[in-house]
């Protein structure tokens, strides 16, 4: 076969052209340090690649999330913590008051200062992260307890538990009240309202002018000899006999009353502290609940209640139950980050506090009660907060096996990331060593290939003339 010099030259130019793609890869190989530059250049790298991209990104948002979830734990563990210390206090003021030789003046003190740690738990419940209040469930744009009066624009039926009312909430129209729900001290009875049969009238309630006791009625000895009855026990039932008892004056019960079928309560009747209601109760439009009163279950306040400021939110209240928010930390992966329940707690709570301050405000005003009462209901309540204790332990002692979870979940995917990012690194990261040898070795090659074809087509056309 004949050689031309086309031939020659076709061919050290492919040689050339070859030399300068190896060393072209080699030196895009070098400057960026990856093996590919295009998908085509080797589909199984490139395929491999995006996958460990794709957990790299996946466990990033893990890790945000998992930061997010601790901050918003952190938030709500030091709440719950200063829940804790401020029950406590209240818990130690307590038993002062409740030592019998403490005058009424230190008592006094005593109830003013459980009133500032009661209002500083108000605003434990409100807490908030990044403008989202924290113990409200899916509605973080609502607060536990109300930061300002509220009128109900819909009907708001009570849930499980029950629900504490603060000190000067009034009744819409249609508003009902639940059978042995308990009102506080002070509840100011509307026109038209109706206690039924078995309704338990406590110490300090006073009985307006025109009041009416009927037959089955049950006073305590003090109360029936002062309305004229001659009391052989230490209570007295009225019977038909008697005939209805018409209250002349208005009248302090000193002890407890249980109401008979169809007596008649008149207007403005004032009620003492856990006044339970009998059934089929009505309270009027208007009527006036204060402290400690508790309603129960199935209770409805109806459109147009007005709660004050320091009420549980009923929007909140009871309503909040299984509504966990939930972070998603890895593939199938979620940790729960809020904390239910401290709408009950703080129902608990309202009710205990009422109490207190109920029975020493009404010690004057209502004349029901004494020094001597006001040291036993401090003594009274102590148990009632180591149970609260008991309750926001609880709930710390979940929350922290959360958190703790939490940072194991955080440990793990700081692991994952670091071998996710190894293995993209042995997958499309170059061995620049590797490189660099085999680039001198393809440089060599194209220096010889150079030097060999200016020997094989240095002769030219002239040369032939």
């Amino acid at each position: 076969m004949r050689v031309t010099t086309q031939m020659i030259a076709s061919t050290t130019l492919n040689a050339l052209n070859k030399n300068m793609s190896s060393m072209d890869r080699l030196f895009t190989q070098l400057s960026t340090g990856k093996k590919i530059q295009n998908i085509s250049d080797n589909p199984i790298i490139a395929s491999k690649s995006l996958k460990l991209k794709t957990s790299i990104l996946e466990t990033t948002q893990y890790t945000d999330n998992a930061k997010e979830a601790g901050s918003w734990m952190e938030c709500s563990e030091t709440a719950l913590n200063n829940m804790t210390e401020i029950l406590k206090e209240i818990r130690t003021k307590s038993v002062k008051a409740a030592n019998g030789l403490l005058t009424e003046a230190d008592q006094a003190m005593i109830k003013n200062d459980i009133e500032q740690l009661w209002e500083q738990l108000k605003d434990e419940a409100n807490v908030t992260y990044n403008g989202h209040y924290m113990f409200t469930g899916f509605k973080t744009n609502q607060p536990l307890i109300l930061d300002k009066d509220m009128t109900l624009e819909q009907e708001v039926t009570v849930g499980k538990k029950g629900m504490s009312i603060a000190s000067g909430t009034v009744l819409g129209k249609d508003s009902e009240i639940a059978e042995g729900s308990k009102l506080g001290a002070g509840t100011t009875l509307a026109a038209g309202s109706k206690l039924t049969e078995d309704t338990q009238l406590t110490k300090g309630t006073v009985l307006q002018k025109g009041t009416v006791l009927k037959e089955g009625t049950v006073l305590d000895k003090l109360d029936a000899e002062k309305l004229g009855f001659a009391v052989l026990g230490d209570t007295y039932t009225i019977t038909a006999a008697d005939g209805d008892k018409i209250i002349d004056e208005a009248f302090t019960l000193k002890g407890t009353c249980t109401l008979g079928a169809d007596c008649e309560i008149a207007e403005g009747t004032i009620l003492g502290g856990n006044t339970t209601l009998g059934k089929d109760s009505v309270l009027a439009e208007g009527t006036v609940l204060n402290g400690a009163t508790h309603l129960t279950e199935g209770s409805v306040l109806a459109v147009g209640t007005k709660l004050p400021k320091g009420s549980l939110n009923p929007i909140v209240h009871g309503n909040i139950e299984g509504q966990n928010k939930n972070y998603q930390v890895g593939i199938s992966n979620t940790i729960n980050i809020n904390v239910l329940g401290v709408d009950e707690l703080y129902s608990d709570m309202m009710r205990c506090m009422e109490e207190i301050f109920a029975i020493a405000d009404n010690a004057e005003t209502l004349g029901g009660y004494d020094h001597t009462d006001v040291r036993a209901l401090f003594g009274q309540k102590i148990e009632e907060l180591d149970g609260l204790l008991a309750e926001v332990a609880k709930m710390s002692a979940d929350l922290g096996s959360r958190m703790t979870r939490l940072d194991y979940i955080q440990s793990r995917l700081a692991d994952d990331k670091t071998s996710y990012k190894q293995l993209l690194s042995n997958v499309e990261d170059v061995d620049m060593e590797e490189a660099y040898m085999e680039f001198s070795l393809q440089y060599s090659a194209y220096t010889a290939a150079l030097q060999a074809s200016s020997k094989v087509l240095v002769n030219t056309l002239a040369d032939y003339l």
